[in-house]
């Protein structure tokens, strides 16, 4: 449960069902009469890293962007390959973008694409998806979601059937709805970011492994700063809840700070819900860490490596597949070919990220196809208004629900301390992310608990 309140999902051989577990990617298990008698595994990641250690390509970066090209182009090509339409999601970021543009130049007639957009402009990502389909010809849908959009959520936990707790997955489940109005088979850009770079934490992490000693002395001054300011989201960018955020992580070891990035709870929330206990999240990450030693690997990839066997198998690659699956879509995934997944890894580090830059070489492999302006244009995360969307619509109904419900009966949670929450975000604090995750617990809870 404590890893589920870190990272929103629970990772293999955890299970929700009591005296289940659940096999890990590329393993096998022979069952008979009712007992386990043989494991084994059919692919390893390890594999995948030692190779890509080996045959990393060359350095120069015309070199580097022709094979880049040419690797993310076969692997385009290979997943269209199908007997019915294909179609893209289309967010609006660099990976889709590339996506789109390239399933274009592929395909004899317009390839369909699909994106979801909102209300709230600083969320609204449709007017560069417009961009993107209007320079190659697409046949183009979308949709705008809006509050009411939350009525989702019970479908949602049906099509998981088991506790979920990134908010994405409410417009990851309305863009395969609205995709599979019209085709059969979609292509996604999971595993980009893993894959080639995405992410400004694999160039902080290992500044802050560097300063660690220096930055430390000054935390709790910036944290003195930070607690004064309002922790209302401008959008989805919050300088002062990033900066708490850098501040807190920095006094934290390699594995404990690298998960503080991205947790939702953080590790003192998770006590205060559940009480103390062992912390699967805090384990797992130190486990992730110490076999990427082992690996030799250096700092970018040993955080690819634990991107890779968290974020990546356990949450976007299972969202995209059971939401998909729920309306009958296939969904594939052409950033997580074997072949584009050992070229991402064994980039050097210079190619990846960057001090004002990440997913370096993606973004000079877009720019001949959509400009400057859109290939380099800052990231954004497949994020929804959910600070905005608890506090005005469901709030108050969401505190009768967690006080009375199944996450206190039977799950055993402190209701003083999702009181605490609730007041929080009802104040100065937007954590609709965390209301998020404790709403899907509630509705598995519901059912199955």
């Amino acid at each position: 449960m404590l890893g589920f309140l870190a990272w929103g999902s629970v990772p293999p051989p955890l299970a929700w069902n009591r005296g289940a577990e659940m096999l890990e990617a590329g393993s096998w298990c022979e069952w008979r009469r009712g007992d386990v008698v043989r494991r084994g595994r059919f692919a390893d990641a390890r594999d995948v890293y030692q190779s890509a250690m080996n045959h990393g390509p060359e350095s120069d970066p015309d070199a580097l962007r022709t094979l880049a090209g040419a690797a993310v182009r076969d692997s385009v090509r290979a997943h269209l390959i199908a007997d019915v339409p294909v179609g893209v999601f289309l967010s609006g970021g660099i990976d889709s973008s590339l996506l789109a543009a390239l399933a274009a130049q592929e395909s004899a007639g317009a390839v369909r694409t699909f994106s979801i957009g909102f209300e709230e402009k600083s969320f609204d990502e449709l007017s560069r998806a417009r961009t993107v389909a209007r320079r190659y010809g697409t046949d183009h849908h979308e949709l705008v979601l809006r509050p009411d959009a939350a009525a989702l959520l019970p479908e949602i936990a049906a099509a998981f059937d088991e506790p979920f707790a990134d908010s994405s997955a409410l417009p990851t489940y309305a863009v395969s709805r609205l995709a599979s109005e019209h085709v059969k088979v979609a292509l996604s850009g999971e595993g980009g970011d893993e894959v080639l770079g995405g992410y400004a934490r694999y160039f902080w992490g290992p500044v802050m492994d560097r300063l660690r000693p220096t930055l430390g002395r000054h935390a709790g001054q910036v944290l003195r700063v930070t607690n004064r300011l309002p922790s209302r989201s401008l959008g989805v960018f919050n300088v002062a809840r990033r900066a708490a955020k850098a501040a807190e992580s920095v006094q934290l070891d390699s594995p404990e700070r690298y998960l503080a990035w991205f947790d939702i709870f953080n590790a003192e929330e998770r006590r205060s819900l559940l009480g103390d206990g062992a912390d699967s999240a805090a384990q797992r990450f130190a486990a992730l860490f110490d076999a990427a030693r082992d690996l030799r690997l250096d700092p970018v990839q040993r955080l690819q490596y634990v991107d890779i066997h968290t974020m990546l198998l356990d949450n976007l690659l299972m969202k995209a597949d059971k939401i998909s699956m729920a309306h009958s879509l296939e969904v594939r995934v052409p950033f997580v070919s074997r072949d584009l997944v050992e070229f991402g890894l064994g980039l050097p580090a210079a190619q990846k990220v960057g001090l004002l830059r990440d997913k370096r070489l993606m973004r000079r492999l877009l720019r001949p196809k959509l400009g400057t302006r859109i290939a380099h244009r800052p990231k954004r995360g497949f994020e929804i208004p959910v600070d905005r969307w608890f506090r005005e619509k469901t709030t108050e109904a969401l505190r009768q629900q967690l006080r009375s419900g199944a996450v206190v009966k039977h799950l055993g949670f402190n209701p003083r301390a999702v009181d605490r929450l609730i007041e929080r975000h009802l104040g100065q604090e937007d954590i609709g992310r965390k209301l998020f995750a404790l709403a899907g617990l509630e509705r598995w809870a519901q059912h199955y608990a």
